[in-house]
């Protein structure tokens, strides 16, 4: 008898590889998808504008990627931040878009798309088995926080520096696993790339040992000669970084600790968010009665409980690395004062929270598959509606300030003075005479920025009496003293018929231009022209 030959179903289930290729696509897709939308936001004009706009003149040259090192974020001003790869992240997108809103947006989501990428890469390759690493990085990549990175334009600075991180993290790991040369000259490279991206990378080698000092027996003694290498080259790049960041700064004011009751708590604001999974945008200060500061002592707890709750000694001893690491990377935010919540800054803390997270469900995906797939479902589809959601009151800079202003628990002075000026830029003149009237009877007159704000509120609903009288008052101040400030009081009294008071302050704007008195009448023409176009309406020269 013939034997009968059996034909073989071609299987349809992809490879091992295909798998991990098609769920690193969905990863990607997912946080883009997730931020779509936010690519056709308008700006926030909590610096936003700044990038965009105002030094969009810095990016034109063709010097100006050397220039984004020789200089502060902003190419000029008093602003203590030296971050060179964002400066040229914005010059880059110049040269590209100019300065469309909209591209700024796809780059930040583009970046988030890959940070959350790059999760996924990480965890499967060093922690978790695929299916984990997916769900991991997909709660990454829809998380909440991640609202103030993939949406706040200058938050992008946060991606940046993730993806540094992640990658330096990664060739450290590969030198400590097979002792190549070439691991340790990529970790330093990507590592001096975190250092010019933000301040807090000064820590980063001091994550990189004390991984290592809590993953020794996994990874054994490294040789001599190489850590020597190694440390030496981290050494020569803080030391260039420094360095670099003195000369470019010279005389801007130092950064100073500040262990106000907010930023102590900061803490728990952060963790709360993380766990409770809100897009908050609340300042609050210090008031224990509030229910955010217990919830936060819970998640902290919490952080703590999955960690190492049932683990062995070594287990324990790896968590501890991820365990500290939200707060090495923490640390930095006290030294200055937080007026808002900024969960940009909760990005890297976020990916160690994740880790432990699911390091802590990782037994019970083997037996309690269902039940737990369930929950992460859940979680990630609260996360979905949780971020779109918080996401919408990023679209511009009304909706911005005002729910800034709506969660504080506190009357937050600075967040009024900014929607002041955002209502001037939405033409609703009188709303921003108000506000900023009430601002400035609240601080006695006594802060030039919302008399600035003020004068030009009463100038462009055209109160031109109160106008004069506000920029005088400035004036006599001693600060502000600004060609705009005497174009607006010759604009002002040239409105109310005083050809004394015109001439004057015609006059002094020329003693500060010192140009032609031909130069000088063009000066307020073109001013004038300015704020009555829609450009002017910004009030960019604020």
């Amino acid at each position: 008898m013939s034997k009968k030959t059996s034909k073989t179903e071609p299987s349809i289930k992809p490879s091992g590889k295909s798998k991990t290729v098609i769920l690193a696509c969905a990863v990607f897709l997912t946080a883009f998808l997730i931020y779509a939308k936010t690519i056709n936001y308008r700006l926030t004009d909590l610096d936003d504008n700044n990038f965009i706009h105002n030094c969009a003149v810095n990016y034109h040259p063709a010097d100006s990627f050397i220039n984004a090192f020789k200089t502060n974020c902003l190419f000029g001003g008093m602003t203590p931040y030296y971050r060179p790869v964002l400066s040229l992240s914005f010059v880059i997108s110049d040269k590209i878009a100019g300065e469309s809103e909209s591209f700024a947006h796809f780059v930040n989501v583009l970046l988030h798309a890959v940070s959350a990428l790059l999760v996924f890469i990480f965890l499967r390759r060093y922690l978790f088995d695929e299916k984990i690493s997916f769900l991991a990085a997909a709660l990454f990549a829809v998380h909440p926080l991640t609202v103030y990175t993939a949406v706040w334009i200058p938050g992008r600075n946060d991606s940046l520096f993730f993806i540094n991180f992640i990658l330096a993290f990664t060739f450290f790991i590969e030198y400590l696993d097979k002792k190549k040369l070439r691991f340790i000259f990529l970790n330093v490279l990507f590592t001096l790339v975190c250092f010019f991206t933000k301040e807090a990378a000064v820590s980063v080698p001091l994550i990189f040992v004390f991984y290592y000092a809590t993953h020794m027996k996994k990874y054994g003694k490294p040789e001599l000669k190489k850590s020597l290498l190694c440390t030496g080259l981290w050494v020569i790049s803080i030391v260039l970084f420094l360095f670099m960041r003195k000369v470019a700064l010279s005389g801007a004011p130092m950064p100073r600790l500040n262990l106000r009751n907010d930023n102590i708590r900061m803490f728990f604001d952060y963790y709360t968010s993380a766990f409770f999974l809100t897009t908050p945008f609340r300042a609050l200060y210090g008031t224990i009665e509030t229910y955010f500061y217990p919830l936060g002592i819970f998640a902290a707890v919490l952080t703590a409980f999955f960690a190492f709750f049932k683990k062995n000694r070594r287990q324990r001893t790896e968590n501890f690395f991820w365990f500290a690491l939200p707060l090495i990377m923490l640390a930095p935010n006290i030294v200055a004062e937080r007026l808002w919540f900024q969960g940009n800054r909760m990005y890297v803390p976020l990916f160690a929270l994740i880790v432990l997270l699911f390091s802590f469900l990782e037994p019970y995906f083997k037996t309690k598959k269902n039940t737990v797939k369930s929950i992460v479902a859940v979680v990630l589809l609260i996360c979905v509606v949780t971020t779109l959601k918080g996401s919408e009151d990023f679209k511009g800079n009304l909706s911005f300030w005002n729910k800034i202003i709506e969660e504080s628990a506190y009357e937050n002075i600075t967040a009024k003075k900014f929607l002041s000026i955002v209502y001037i830029k939405n033409d609703r003149t009188q709303d921003a005479v108000n506000e900023a009237l009430y601002i400035a009877k609240e601080t006695n007159f006594s802060d030039p920025e919302i008399l600035f704000c003020l004068g030009n509120a009463f100038l462009q609903n055209e109160n031109y009496k109160e106008s004069a009288y506000t920029f005088e008052r400035l004036i006599s101040t001693g600060q502000m003293l600004i060609p705009q400030v005497y174009a607006s009081l010759v604009l002002a009294y040239y409105n109310m018929n005083d050809k004394q008071k015109t001439d004057y302050y015609l006059t002094e704007l020329l003693k500060l231009l010192n140009v032609s008195p031909d130069e000088t009448v063009k000066y307020v023409q073109n001013y004038n022209a300015y704020l009555h176009s829609e450009k002017g309406k910004s009030l960019r020269n604020n």
